[in-house]
């Protein structure tokens, strides 16, 4: 792939949908279509579901140019002919394995400085117990395995809970502009009479 390619990569909850949410809104950088096997989730907005069977076809065909995950798969495509950078959300433990044959990869690391207690505040309310509890179990085990990995070769690094999510927006957004990986999109602003 020849587009530059951004890796927002943390735990649930950690706010990595919000922050491409917010760099796709304002700047020039694609989101790849994303598809997965996993469970619906309340507050998902980014995902096309398919079978495993459905999901096996596509990665046998070529179909993504990344895929993760054991139990929930995932596979993104890029379908954009711009050559705006793309925006990749996941986990420590997988951009390891992206970043082995994409090492130009641009790594954004996002962290909690609790990981229980972040994604309890973030999640709680949306997931019954055992869901919510898999899913620390998971980021947990994520971090104490990957962490270090990724932080070696990350970019820039944030502890999310640390700074509101305008403040992480920003610190993202300025780190990427001022490397000229990102380019603001021209929004025409109305004269204030």
């Amino acid at each position: 792939m020849n587009k530059s390619i951004i890796a927002i990569v943390g735990p649930s909850g950690v706010g990595k949908s919000t922050i491409a949410d917010y760099l796709t809104q304002n700047y020039h950088v694609n989101m790849p279509i994303c598809f997965t096997t996993r469970e619906k989730r309340i507050d998902d907005t980014y995902y096309n579901y398919v079978n495993e069977e459905e999901f096996l076809k596509l990665k046998n065909n070529d179909f993504f140019f990344f895929t993760s995950g054991q139990n929930d798969k995932y596979g993104y495509i890029d379908c954009f002919e711009n050559d705006y950078p793309i925006l990749l959300l996941t986990s420590y433990k997988n951009i390891l394995n992206f970043y082995q044959t994409n090492p130009k990869t641009v790594i954004i690391l996002l962290s909690f400085s609790n990981i229980r207690d972040c994604i309890i505040t973030r999640n709680g309310n949306k997931l019954e117990i055992a869901k919510l509890n898999e899913r620390i179990e998971h980021a947990i085990d994520d971090y104490n395995n990957y962490f270090d990995k990724v932080y070696q070769i990350c970019s820039l690094s944030l502890i999310s809970d640390f700074y509101s999510i305008m403040q992480v927006n920003q610190i993202v957004s300025n780190f990427l502009l001022t490397n000229n990986i990102i380019k603001e999109k021209n929004i025409v602003k109305r004269k204030i009479k």
